[in-house]
């Protein structure tokens, strides 16, 4: 044990749970940023707010990347 209690294998188990949670921001980012930056080009204003405010760890804007957008994206180009 060290001085303040935790031995060598918490301190690896702490820095790894910290690499995780930081891939998570930084993937939750992107995908929010795509998914709100898609949203707003499609005028989907309900979505945009909804992408704004939770917080889902990427889920809820690759649902909407994959399953909303696509399909509108592509009515669009037919309409065109």
């Amino acid at each position: 044990m060290d001085c303040c209690g935790m031995d060598l294998l918490g301190a690896g188990l702490g820095a790894g749970i910290m690499a995780l949670i930081f891939a998570i921001v930084i993937i939750e980012s992107v995908l929010k940023g795509i998914a709100l930056w898609k949203s707003a080009r499609l005028g989907q204003t309900g979505w945009f707010v909804v992408l704004l405010i939770l917080n889902t760890a990427g889920i809820l804007p690759l649902i909407y990347i994959l399953a909303v957008a696509k399909p509108r994206e592509r009515d669009r180009a037919k309409l065109q």
